[in-house]
């Protein structure tokens, strides 16, 4: 890394820092038209850190296109706070181009169906219609497959340090899907308002980090670091 490259990557750290706690004050203290703008304005700039390093080496793009379509989901379930389910769909093609990444096989792919079965029944018998099941279990079958197969690939690359980068980065956008899932499903049900008022406190706690692991991964890799995957097959 030059010292140029350090410099942009101790700025965006800070500027990460900053949003995170100004968005946990927004969540508390404005309406959403505002806080979504600085929530998203987070997420862009994740990106632009990412196409930065990208654009200077031009090393590998999977994770740039991941975040690009981050982007594009955010826009609907952040920015405008609207298209759900078109939102939850771009989230599923994130899920997909880091599977990607990761590498499919027979082992992994099967797993993502037998995922994607139990979350659809699940879902469902929790209340929601299927239009809204549907793609809620696609993008949750999908990202819990990448966390078990990227800390599987972490455990025997023991050499591969952002494969754990990328794996942990997986498991706090993980933590962060629960969490809005376990909101939805407990909005307005009696006995449950703490609860739900913590599930939804909880999105961000684990959504900025995430994101930050996951275009460190990418980052890292334009400048040398190398990521071990699967064998495609």
């Amino acid at each position: 890394m030059t010292k140029l490259e350090k410099i942009i990557a101790g700025i965006y750290l800070c500027l990460e820092m900053g949003l995170f706690f100004l968005i946990k004050w927004a969540e508390e203290k404005q309406p959403f038209f505002i806080y979504g703008k600085i929530e998203y304005f987070a997420i862009l700039l994740n990106f632009l850190f990412l196409a930065f390093f990208y654009l200077r080496r031009k090393e590998e793009g999977k994770i740039l296109l991941g975040l690009t379509v981050t982007l594009l989901a955010d826009y609907f379930l952040t920015l405008r706070g609207s298209h759900f389910a078109l939102g939850v769909l771009c989230f599923f093609a994130v899920q997909l181009i880091y599977g990607w990444k990761i590498g499919y096989n027979r082992w992994n792919v099967f797993l993502r169906v037998a995922l994607f079965a139990g979350f659809l029944l699940l879902i469902h018998f929790l209340g929601m219609s299927w239009f809204f099941a549907i793609p809620c279990s696609l993008s949750i079958c999908a990202l819990l497959g990448n966390v078990i197969c990227s800390f599987q690939l972490a455990h025997n690359n023991k050499d591969g340090i952002l494969n754990w980068i990328f794996a942990v980065g997986l498991l706090l956008f993980a933590g962060c899907d629960i969490s809005l899932g376990l909101g939805l499903v407990t909005q307005g049900v009696e006995g449950l308002t703490h609860f739900h008022q913590l599930a939804n406190w909880m999105v961000w706690i684990f959504y900025v980090p995430s994101q930050v692991l996951i275009a460190f991964t990418g980052v890292l890799e334009n400048v040398g670091y190398k990521f071990h995957n699967f064998t495609l097959g």
